[in-house]
């Protein structure tokens, strides 16, 4: 199973590109929508699914999850049986999911780590701090960091990458 983890700060554009990749590969990539107890921000908002609290905690106890992340109070997680093996799974995690994914992975040649940025100056304090806190050494494709200037330009790297 191939993953794809796209890594960035709130409104960088993490949702686009993966809305994008899908729309030119259908074919290859399959997103996964995390679970969450958040409300929706608009009647737009389709990029979750969406579940009380204590309904999504009882289908955390019965079901193998793979990620999990608590932000502002809610509670954000993926289950192992949304993940297909024909396609590229591409998932949106904070720094966390990246962790809890590549714990729970048995080939973590198979996960890729993609990091969209913003600003050009602080790409490589992106690699310092970010990255090499928690990137295991032995992952060679993990710490792909990504400027954002263009969406196409950031799907063309993301295809570039070798699975």
């Amino acid at each position: 199973m191939n993953v794809l983890l796209i890594n960035g700060t709130s409104g960088v554009g993490k949702t686009t590109v993966a809305q994008k990749l899908v729309e030119m590969f259908p074919e290859k990539y399959n997103i996964i929508k995390s679970y969450t107890t958040r409300d929706r921000r608009n009647s737009y908002d389709n990029d979750h699914v969406f579940m009380k609290k204590s309904s999504l905690i009882i289908k955390m106890l019965n079901h193998q999850y793979i990620a999990r992340t608590v932000i502002d109070g809610n509670i954000y997680c993926a289950f192992k049986n949304q993940f297909v093996d024909s396609k590229i799974n591409i998932y949106i995690v904070d720094d966390w999911g990246v962790v809890d994914v590549l714990n729970s992975m048995n080939h973590l040649d198979s996960v890729k780590v993609v990091r969209i940025i913003r600003d050009e100056v602080n790409v490589d304090d992106e690699r310092k701090n970010r990255f090499s806190s928690f990137l295991p050494n032995h992952c060679p494709h993990l710490s792909k960091i990504i400027l954002n200037d263009d969406i196409d330009d950031v799907v063309k790297e993301i295809e570039c990458l070798n699975w």
